[in-house]
């Protein structure tokens, strides 16, 4: 170690424009820490002098008694800066680092990239990476769409996982095997060298945060950074006690929300005790931002559930006992409010609390109160109320093509041909997507039902032109020709009936569609293509099979591909949740990259 550095110095390594690096290094300890702060989540440059910023984890690595090294990215370049370059060398040349037996790289998220990335450049012998990712240029990693204003700002200078990564030694990942995002990144980095996986399923990006609910993550990471911890252990410690934490309770009840919803509410109502059980011990914890938005998710969740499972008067009384602990949960609790008033049977209540949402929402948020409050308005079919809210609301709900069609669609079921013209013909345009002819199709005979067939033919003509939509086109000009009343909304597909087959064939189909779910949770996406290409000719009506074909597709960066996939998908269970979310995650997709 360098003579500078003496017992409880806290010494300014490095001060940049990108960068701080803050050092507070103990002699007479065998190991030492780097430590890669982790996204900003506001987005603001730090601009605080090094000398006056704590670095990040300084107070936790100090009261465990941890040399350490502090990078702190003072805006989110995910470590793209040649500063780096600049503060490892002043590190090298002070020394910083010679004196220590051990050296580890630490961090979460971009911090965890970091730790990673340039784990071999600081000679470290071990990196732990919690939920890290691989890379975020779009070239390397097309199924990343997270941090888009991120990436937009970047130029990758050092974005090599094969230079960066230690080659020797232990490398620590801790992630969700069941978060796509993050599983993937894993996946990636499982090519350059063997690592030490430790999953904490049904944490999804936070895991640090499920593992703090769980109340063992200060001493297990303490332990596990002196060296005293090994990873089976803590293993066992995240298995025992992973029941104490609302977010994995909730994650994995809303994974199987669909599968069981008895099951998920009964998992849902025990993240919700879980809550409650930390707020007796710690009622400031849920009013900080991060964990705040989580608090009010979770019960949000509860209360979806219980409307949907025909309890609609317990959900109100679960959001009314959370509303006062937490801030800012208007837009999440309100729309549930007015959906269970509306299963209690007052739709005036209902109606009037969706549209006090929809005085302030902005957004997806508006986007979604604005066709709740039509969902209300077409099971109540009450005239005077649908004028009315045509009437309020009409700039707001012509801005979104889906709420604009649905509401053209409910004034022409009332016989209002002339007052729905203008929500078919003015709406904005909705975005390109692998559903866009859907869209267009009911937009478009909604018009020429309205009784505006030249104007319809024009329209048809403006939203999908060139020849890309050729076929959509002369599908949507023959149900234009038929002049049909039952043309205009569109059928819903029905599932072809299965085929009868031998059972051996079953069963082989059954061990192939388990192989390739398999592949796919372990993230060998290529031999999980290979098995569902064997087991859908047979089995083409099941629509789970199309989803995740989708999904190994997106993966292998084939989006065109994943879009037929999920075509096929669509016919055959249009109504699905599952379906919707993928179609929603390849509209992202498309939209980044045009």
């Amino acid at each position: 170690m360098s003579e500078e550095t003496t017992i409880g110095d806290e010494a300014v390594v490095y001060d940049g424009k990108d960068i701080a690096v803050r050092a507070k290094l103990t002699p007479g300890v065998a190991f030492a820490v780097v430590v890669f702060s982790a996204r900003n989540g506001h987005g603001r440059v730090n601009t605080t002098p090094a000398r006056d910023l704590r670095g990040p984890g300084e107070e936790f690595m100090t009261k465990a008694g941890i040399p350490a090294l502090f990078f702190t990215a003072r805006w989110n370049h995910w470590w793209q800066s040649p500063e780096m370059f600049e503060a490892i060398e002043v590190i090298r040349s002070r020394g910083l680092l010679s004196g220590f037996s051990h050296v580890s790289t630490y961090g979460m998220s971009m911090g965890g990239y970091g730790a990673l990335m340039y784990s071999a450049a600081l000679g470290a012998d071990r990196a732990i990476a919690v939920a890290p990712q691989y890379s975020l240029d779009s070239n390397v990693v097309a199924f990343e769409t997270r941090w888009p204003e991120d990436r937009a700002r970047l130029r990758f200078i050092y974005d090599d996982m094969d230079k960066g990564l230690i080659k020797s030694g232990e490398v620590i990942v801790m992630f969700d095997p069941f978060f796509p995002h993050d599983s993937a990144h894993i996946s990636l980095l499982r090519r350059h060298r063997r690592l030490t996986e430790l999953p904490v399923s049904f944490a999804t990006h936070t895991v640090a945060r499920a593992i703090n609910d769980m109340g063992i993550l200060s001493k297990s990471m303490a332990e596990l950074l002196r060296g005293e911890l090994n990873s089976r252990e803590l293993q066992r410690r995240i298995r025992e006690n992973r029941r104490k934490s609302p977010l994995i309770l909730a994650n994995f009840a809303h994974k199987i929300r669909r599968r069981d919803l008895g099951q998920a509410t009964r998992l849902a109502r025990a993240a919700v005790d879980a809550m409650e059980a930390r707020f007796v011990r710690l009622p400031e914890y849920y009013r900080q931002d991060d964990t705040g938005a989580d608090a009010t998710r979770i019960a949000g969740q509860l209360a979806r559930n219980l409307i949907d499972s025909g309890e609609p008067a317990e959900a109100i009384e679960v959001m009314d006992r959370w509303r006062p602990r937490l801030s800012d949960t208007g837009p999440t609790f309100d729309p549930l409010v007015a959906r269970a008033m509306h299963a209690l049977g007052d739709e005036a209540g209902a109606l009037a609390t969706i549209e006090g949402v929809i005085a302030t929402a902005r957004g997806s948020d508006l986007v979604n109160a604005l066709l709740l409050g039509i969902q209300f308005l077409e099971k109540s079919n009450d005239v005077g109320a649908i004028k009315r809210f045509g009437s309020a609301y009409a700039e707001r709900i012509l801005q979104d093509e889906n709420a604009a069609t649905r509401f053209g669609l409910l004034l022409l079921r009332n016989k209002d041909e002339a007052a729905a013209r203008r929500f078919f013909a003015d709406c904005a345009d909705g975005r390109n997507s692998p559903r866009r002819a859907a869209f267009v199709k009911r937009r478009v005979l909604g018009l020429a039902r309205a009784g505006d067939l030249p104007g319809a033919t024009a329209l048809l003509d403006r939203l999908l032109p060139g020849e890309r939509f050729c076929k959509d086109r002369e599908e949507i000009r023959a149900a234009l020709s038929k002049e049909s009343g039952d043309v205009g909304e569109g059928r819903v597909a029905t599932r072809p009936r299965s085929v009868v087959r031998p059972l051996v064939d079953r069963r082989a189909d059954a061990e192939l569609e388990r192989k390739a779910r398999d592949a796919y949770a372990a993230g060998n996406c290529g031999e999980a293509l290979a098995a569902l290409d064997q087991v859908l000719p047979h089995q083409r009506d099941k629509a789970g099979l199309w989803v995740l074909k989708a999904r190994v597709l997106i993966s292998l960066s084939d989006m065109e591909g994943a879009a037929e996939a999920a075509r096929e998908a669509e016919k055959l269970g249009p109504s699905s949740g599952i379906v919707r979310a993928l179609f929603k995650r390849l509209d992202l997709i498309f939209s980044r990259t045009g």
